[in-house]
């Protein structure tokens, strides 16, 4: 469950906004360190990911999968392109709706808990001035905390309109709550003022941690390409998903 849900979590880990006119392009880079753990070597990743913010709607690319929320048609939307396979289901999100039974009990028995608190650090990223944020988050279990994390959080406020904070603050909010986020921490998260334009996380595990890191590369506004908040032609729907199908 960790793999599937940190690759969303660090993606979309702060409020930020929306637009109204055209659609919003951002370009954003992903590197995880390497790290040695029970005899396993876990080579650094390096991915690119892109984010599309439309008129009420926010498409998140990672890979072969992509996560649509749609205000206008107030729903979820889930493609996975490897298996050519998609699900969908109601705003706001009932785990139950979209997964089968014991990994939608999963996902209740163990959200993402945390603490957001704000800093006194700035500094300029690019042409974004920037105020820091820091992030405790972990999984609660009977053991203990699992896969805890701090995350420094890079904020601007710079971006100019078209944005709209509070619209982008719904969609947010909306798959936060897919990547299993408990309602307190999308709400404290929720009250971040800005977009992240750079994430620095330690990870921590049992006796070791590692780092990665998420920044903004790019951002533009343009034309979305066709069918980017859509259902594909000729693909599967699911009913309910399974963990192989969120990693693809």
């Amino acid at each position: 469950m960790r793999k599937i849900f940190l690759v969303i979590a660090v993606v979309m880990a702060v409020t930020a906004w929306s637009f109204v006119a055209a659609d919003i392009h951002l370009k954003i880079t992903y590197h995880g360190d390497s790290y040695y753990y029970g005899g396993t070597n876990t080579p650094a990743v390096d991915e690119s990911r892109e984010q599309w913010i439309g008129e009420k709607k926010l498409a998140v690319v990672s890979g072969d999968r992509v996560t649509v929320v749609d205000l206008e048609k107030n729903r979820l939307l889930f493609i996975n392109h490897a298996f050519k396979i998609y699900a969908e289901t109601e705003l706001p999100l009932d785990f139950k709706n979209i997964v089968d039974e014991q990994f939608a009990a999963r996902l209740a028995s163990y959200p993402w808990k945390g603490i957001v608190k704000a800093t006194d650090e700035t500094k300029k990223i690019g042409d974004w001035n920037c105020k820091a944020y820091v992030m405790e988050n972990w999984i609660d279990t009977p053991e203990g905390k699992y896969n805890e994390r701090e995350v420094k959080l890079w904020v601007t406020r710079d971006f100019p309109p078209p944005f709209d904070v509070n619209v982008f603050a719904r969609l947010n909010g909306h798959y936060m709550k897919f990547g299993n986020y408990h309602d307190d921490l999308i709400t404290a998260l929720k009250g971040v003022p800005g977009y992240p334009v750079l994430l620095e996380n330690t990870n921590f595990g049992k006796g070791f941690s590692w780092k990665a890191r998420t920044e903004v590369a790019s951002i533009s506004e343009e034309k979305a390409p066709p069918g980017i908040y859509s259902i594909p032609a000729g693909y599967q729907k699911k009913e309910k998903l399974n963990p192989a199908d969120l990693q693809g």
